[in-house]
């Protein structure tokens, strides 16, 4: 199989939600997200597929990056606009989960 038709895996290891979710629920959410970027509490798993983190979470706004590569192509040879709507939905989720008190949940639908 030549490199170019070769799929990409991408492996995804996740921490146990029902234990992250009790311990994001005691803390606020700037509070929460100050400890994803430390390493203190792991991140969306959807970070690692995707490939983007989180780098700012100083309570005047949140940044994410990502860099594209051949897994988030398109059947035309572009970058996916779902790439960019995840950047985008992971940043103002993010920002809205920073001005959350402890125990308050949100979903981007709200």
């Amino acid at each position: 199989m030549s490199e170019t038709t070769l799929a990409q895996r991408v492996l995804v290891e996740s921490q146990e939600p029902r234990r992250t979710w009790a311990t994001a629920r005691s803390i606020s959410g700037l509070e929460y997200l100050r400890a994803c970027v430390v390493g203190s509490m792991p991140t969306a798993s959807i970070a690692a597929l995707m490939d983007v983190d989180g780098v700012v979470f100083d309570g005047s706004g949140v940044v994410f990056r990502g860099r594209p590569d051949d897994r988030h192509f398109n059947p035309i040879g572009s970058v996916h606009g779902g790439f960019a709507a995840t950047l985008l939905d992971s940043a103002l989720g993010c920002a809205v989960h920073s001005t959350l008190p402890a125990g308050v949940d949100y979903s981007t639908v709200d």
